[in-house]
């Protein structure tokens, strides 16, 4: 059976394939390692503004981080 991606997955595959680290994306969108490791760990939900800030940053739809689509 597959495991379904979550949004924490599916921010982490794309800081992935940027290259970045969690400093590094928390430094570009303006938030704590601290909040970036939770959004990966499912700990939090970013809020609507930092999911389009997060969502701008790494180059996909806000639609591609909530969905997978």
């Amino acid at each position: 059976m597959e495991q379904q991606q979550t949004l924490g997955d599916r921010i982490r595959f794309a800081r992935l394939m940027k290259r970045w680290n969690q400093t590094r994306l928390a430094k570009e969108i303006g938030c704590s390692r601290n909040t970036a490791a939770g959004w990966e760990n499912g700990l939090h939900y970013p809020s609507p503004v930092l999911l389009e800030k997060l969502a701008n940053v790494l180059g996909v739809t806000v639609e591609e981080l909530e969905k997978g689509e």
